[in-house]
């Protein structure tokens, strides 16, 4: 049995040095949990390590690639951090 299609879990990352895109100060990003067809793209992806996973970033986020190039080190690696955590098995509590 097909369930119906449900939108796609997300989490909101508060950044801690905020962006601006388009004119508009951006002080969080939500980002959805990947496919398997995002998986697969970043797989086939051409570029650097670096760059396929800015691309898989911003498409996970709806942002442009230049979004996720301006963001602070360390904002970078908190969206990083949530990647990784929702790739990780979940607990079904």
């Amino acid at each position: 049995m097909v369930k119906p299609h449900t939108k796609r879990p997300s989490e909101v990352i508060e950044l801690q040095y905020p962006v601006s895109i388009d004119g508009t100060t951006v002080e969080e990003l939500s980002m959805r949990r990947p496919t398997v067809r995002d998986q697969i793209l970043f797989e086939d992806g051409k570029g650097s390590e670096a760059r396929k996973i800015v691309k898989m970033l911003a498409n996970l986020c709806e942002v442009s690639e230049e979004t996720i190039m301006d963001l602070d080190q360390i904002d970078f690696l908190k969206i990083s951090e949530v990647l990784s955590g929702f790739q990780e098995p979940q607990s079904k509590n």
